[in-house]
């Protein structure tokens, strides 16, 4: 085992992620042109996980040998180990409290969005070209990226996600679209997952019920996520700790160049998530 400061990490190959195994997950993430670009990964660490001391443990991950010859990210549509040890990681901590699925029903009982039988309101195709929207203060600068909006749906999630300084062409925003998740909302990690999956990847094949994106996120939700009964809770609660993770670089190796991503784009990210419980961690990494 490799020892980085104050914490020691073992990379676990072995670890099972149900869904991962489930072949529905997959075919709908093929559909979505999500499945190539994910890689998730599991780490055990030696010492107990204090949320105060978050910064430390992060930048010991991403420096320590273990992590830097076993987590991978792409570069040119090519996964490799990411080799270098981070010297500057960019981060910000996510929220994670919500246990139901309650906060869609924001998008179900929305019938400008979705009408009662699931199916999402379909839209004139609008695209929508991107400026620099890279969260977190990324070092690398994003071309101009079109979208294309043809949804209810999918609308309400760029307009949430994205200011509208960093689009360079307005949406037509109908006023029951609008303001339909809240700031607080926003920043959990169970409404950042489900809008992964809308936006899905380069190719997606996008779906007409809301359902099916529904579904797959409940179950990587529960899959990524752990949780458990609390004295001081009734009921059950997040235990996971989640952090997203903008950039990673390291000057004397890579003059300061984002080594997660090759290019940026909206819908690449990369988590780290923390059982402080068992002990275990998980880098969740998807790039378009």
């Amino acid at each position: 085992m490799e020892f980085a400061g104050r914490y020691g990490f073992q990379h676990l190959p072995l670890e099972k992620f149900p869904c991962w195994e489930n072949k529905e997950i997959k075919e709908k993430l093929t559909k979505w042109s999500m499945l190539d670009g994910i890689r998730l990964k599991a780490y055990s660490f030696t010492r107990p996980f204090k949320d105060y001391l978050h910064e430390e443990f992060i930048k010991k991950f991403f420096a320590c040998p273990v992590v830097t010859s076993t987590f991978e990210t792409a570069n040119n549509f090519k996964f490799a180990p990411i080799g270098t040890p981070a010297e500057l990681v960019k981060f910000s901590k996510v929220s994670c409290t919500h246990t139901t699925m309650e906060l869609f029903d924001k998008l179900t009982q929305n019938e400008a969005i979705v009408r009662q039988c699931g199916g999402i309101v379909q839209c004139a195709p609008e695209y929508v070209r991107l400026l620099d929207f890279t969260e977190g203060g990324g070092d690398q600068h994003s071309d101009h990226l079109e979208l294309e909006v043809n949804d209810n749906l999918r609308k309400t999630i760029l307009t949430t996600l994205i200011p509208p300084l960093a689009r360079s062409s307005e949406l037509e925003i109908e006023p029951d679209l609008e303001n339909v998740f809240s700031s607080e909302d926003t920043k959990e990690f169970l409404f950042q997952l489900f809008a992964h999956l809308v936006l899905g990847g380069s190719l997606c094949q996008y779906e007409d019920y809301i359902t099916q994106y529904l579904e797959v996120t409940k179950v990587l939700y529960k899959n990524l996520v752990s949780v458990m009964l609390t004295p001081e809770e009734e009921g059950l609660s997040v235990v996971s700790s989640i952090f997203k993770i903008h950039s990673i670089s390291n000057p004397a190796f890579s003059r300061g160049k984002n080594l997660l991503f090759g290019r940026q784009h909206i819908n690449n990210f990369c988590y780290l998530i923390v059982n402080p419980y068992k002990q275990i961690c998980f880098t969740f990494y998807h790039n378009v």
